[in-house]
C-alpha cells in the first residue's frame, strides 16, 4: 500500500460514493433498487483500506469462488472475513469507481486517468532515476470486453492490455503509458511514446526497430 497515498484512497472514496449515489437515485425507468442496493451508504477511507486488503489477501489465498471467504465450512474459516460482510464487500465492488462518468471527452481511458496520473506522481517522486533506462513492454492479461485490447500470439496471456514502461536498474516503473490503439496522427509509424525524465517534461518519441530503441534526440541507441 507504500503508492496508495491517501490522496489517491480519497479519489477512490469519492469517486466511488458519487456513483453508488447516482446509481441509487438513478435507477431506469422509475424502478426500485434492489434489496441490496437499497442498503448502500457511503464508504470512508478506512473502510476502502479494509476492502483492499482483503482483496490482496485474497489474491494470495485462494479459494474456488468469492463467497467462499465467508463460508461457515471449517475448511474455508477465517478471521479475515469478519472485518466486513460479504455483502457489504461485493456492493463496493460493484460501486468502485476511480473516475467521472460524465467527463469522457472521447478518452479511452478516462476511467483510471485520473488514478494512473496520481500512481506515475508517486512513482516519480519515491525514486529519483539514474542515466540508464530501459523502455519494455508488457500485457495485462485481460480477456473481457475492451476496444484496446490486444491479441499477441507468441505470448504465454494471448489476450491483454499492453503497456509501455520507462524503467530504471533493479526493474523500478518510473512512468508507464497504457497502449489505447494506433493514434490517427501517427498512421504506419511504429513509434512509441514515453515521457522522458524529470527535466524534460514533454513526450519524447522513441523509434522502435525490432530489439533496438532508438532516441532520435540524442546520440544513444539502446538494445
Amino acid at each position: 500500500m507504500y503508492f496508495v497515498s491517501e490522496e489517491i484512497l480519497q479519489l477512490i472514496v469519492d469517486e466511488t460514493n458519487k456513483y453508488g449515489y447516482n446509481k441509487l437515485v438513478n435507477t431506469s425507468g422509475g424502478d426500485k433498487p434492489s434489496a441490496r442496493m437499497s442498503k448502500w451508504d457511503n464508504i470512508t477511507v478506512q473502510t476502502l483500506k479494509v476492502f483492499l486488503g482483503m482483496l490482496m489477501w485474497q489474491g494470495l489465498m485462494k479459494l474456488p469462488h468469492v463467497r467462499d471467504y465467508w463460508s461457515t465450512n471449517r475448511l474455508f474459516s477465517n478471521e479475515v472475513s469478519k472485518e466486513m460482510s460479504r455483502n457489504k464487500f461485493e456492493l463496493i465492488m460493484c460501486m468502485l469507481h476511480f473516475g467521472d462518468n460524465d467527463t469522457q471527452e472521447g478518452d479511452l481511458l478516462y476511467k483510471i486517468q485520473h488514478l494512473l496520473e496520481k500512481l506515475i506522481h508517486v512513482f516519480q517522486n519515491t525514486l529519483t532515476p539514474a542515466e540508464d533506462f530501459c523502455v519494455d513492454e508488457s500485457n495485462i492479461p485481460w480477456r473481457g470486453r475492451l476496444s484496446f485490447r490486444q491479441y499477441i500470439p507468441n505470448k504465454k496471456h494471448k489476450y491483454g492490455i499492453k503497456l509501455f514502461k520507462l524503467c530504471v536498474q533493479g526493474g523500478y516503473t518510473w512512468n508507464l503509458k497504457v497502449y489505447t490503439g494506433r493514434d490517427e496522427t501517427r498512421v504506419g509509424k511504429r513509434d512509441v511514446m514515453v515521457l522522458s525524465t524529470e527535466h524534460n517534461d514533454d513526450m519524447v518519441e522513441i523509434a522502435r526497430r525490432g530489439g533496438t530503441i532508438v532516441w532520435p534526440f540524442e546520440a544513444r541507441v539502446l538494445t
